[in-house]
């Protein structure tokens, strides 16, 4: 048997466990299931989505960005296409294509996987910035551009 050599242990984690990051989008509940503990290899987060949430237009530029949606509906831009998707739909989203996902008809539950770290990194950056209340736009643009992802204003796309 080949030996792979690495510091990465492998884990588990039950129901509810996870790293939460709270304050990041108005409503949206953020759990973050792997990132660092991969060795940064790929991201998993576990994100519920408040009725009708819909989040800014915004591009990953060094990650591509995929849903698997649990529980509700979804509908996905990207790119100039749209998909609805429900319970065990799945899309990705390349990096450097600007899109945006939105919960539709009630509240969603969804997985959220990247290829990478730094979407984890600015969301808890984000979240360490919010101080009691919701970080200003400023703040959140050079915490993100800091990591290789950019936002823009609703109806970008």
């Amino acid at each position: 048997m080949r030996q792979v050599e690495h510091n990465i242990k492998a884990y588990g984690l039950t129901n509810g466990e996870g790293k939460n990051v709270p304050g990041v989008m108005p409503g949206v509940n953020i759990t973050v299931l792997g990132g660092s503990e991969t060795g940064a290899a790929f991201t998993v987060l576990y994100q519920t989505f408040p009725a009708d949430f819909e989040a800014r237009p915004h591009i990953h530029y060094s990650e591509d960005e995929a849903f698997y949606v649990l529980e509700g509906r979804m509908r996905f831009k990207c790119d100039g296409e749209e998909w609805e998707m429900g319970p065990g739909g799945f899309v990705h989203l390349p990096r450097g294509l600007m899109h945006a996902p939105a919960a539709i008809g009630g509240p969603a539950r969804a997985l959220v996987i990247t290829n990478g770290f730094d979407f984890q990194e600015a969301l808890t950056e984000i979240a360490a910035a919010e101080l009691g209340g919701q970080p200003e736009l400023s703040v959140i643009q050079r915490i993100l551009k800091s990591h290789d992802l950019e936002n823009f204003p609703p109806g970008s796309l």
